[in-house]
């Protein structure tokens, strides 16, 4: 045997386009290894190997929900989707709080094309069913306890913080369309039963402004989204605050945090909420961009206030 066929794993063979090289392996004695035949199964789809991927299923290797959370999920996933769906997949397969179980919905409303979003609803998904952001897999118990700055031990998180960061921590295909600004996955989902949820709403104006995100919150407004809706995390408290207080998050294009404010101010937003630390939306145009900036006299000229008096 050569040093290259000592090397060539069965890995490997399972993301050639040949199958032989594949089969070669599988009809080798002894039998590849249950790990050895999950890994390359998943390889193959990684691969968009669907041939290799269906002989590796007959010869017992496994499905497991954390390989949606590869990229072949991003480019053309349909031909392993309908793979999946002939040996028993359910498209909604994935479990909200456990690691490493991604729903094929919200991994696929990424995608440029929305080829994988069709498929999936045309096959049963549920466009309002949700996954777990990245990194937020785990909801942990206990908390740092703080004096002057440092932190000085832990205590136990309340019941009610726990299920709130577990809120937080859910994140709709809706959503994830959103910031990716694929307009025609977006409409796709909302035609199809999605509800605008508050991560969604939130999207547009809590990242870098772009040419998305004015078109994104109008369609909204369309479907019938409530403009004073307040962001779950209970940070901004309105739409308004939200678009002018990014400046230390992004570097935000002002004609479209102008666009944004002219918007939310036309369909009725309240522009004197407080958010988190008592600022209202024109104290923190005043705070980021100077009370010479455009949107610091768009939202002037509709009524804001700088502070209650209450403020310092």
């Amino acid at each position: 045997m050569s040093e290259y066929e000592q090397e060539f794993t069965i890995y490997e063979a399972a993301a050639l386009s040949d199958p032989t090289e594949l089969q070669r392996f599988l009809s080798a004695t002894p039998a590849p290894t249950q790990d050895d035949l999950d890994a390359s199964f998943e390889n193959a789809c990684c691969e968009n190997q669907v041939a290799n991927a269906k002989l590796l299923l007959e010869h017992g290797a496994k499905f497991t929900p954390s390989i949606l959370d590869n990229s072949w999920v991003q480019s053309d996933p349909v031909p392993i989707f309908e793979l999946l769906l002939q040996h028993g997949w359910d498209v909604n397969n994935g479990s909200i709080y456990v690691p490493k179980t991604p729903l094929a919905m919200a991994r696929v409303a990424q995608n440029k094309t929305p080829d994988g979003i069709i498929w999936l609803l045309n096959h049963g998904g549920d466009p309002n069913l949700r996954d777990t952001r990245r990194g937020w897999d785990e909801m942990p118990e206990m908390e740092d306890v703080y004096e002057n700055g440092v932190v000085i031990g832990k205590r136990p998180r309340s019941r009610e913080r726990i299920e709130r960061s577990r809120e937080m921590a859910k994140i709709s295909p809706l959503e994830c369309a959103v910031k990716v600004g694929n307009m025609d996955i977006v409409k796709l989902l909302v035609d199809h039963g999605a509800e605008i949820d508050l991560g969604a709403l939130y999207q547009p104006v809590t990242v870098k402004g772009t040419y998305w995100a004015l078109d994104t919150l109008k369609y909204f407004f369309e479907k019938g989204a409530d403009v004073n809706a307040s962001d779950r995390e209970g940070r901004y408290k309105s739409l308004l605050i939200a678009n002018v207080d990014r400046r230390l998050r992004c570097k935000p294009d002002m004609e479209v945090l102008v666009g944004i404010a002219k918007l939310l101010i036309e369909k009725g937003i309240d522009v004197n909420v407080l958010e988190k630390f008592g600022r209202t939306a024109l104290r923190c145009a005043m705070d980021n961009f100077g009370d010479d900036s455009e949107l610091y006299e768009v939202i002037k000229a509709a009524g804001g206030i700088v502070l209650p008096e209450s403020y310092d």
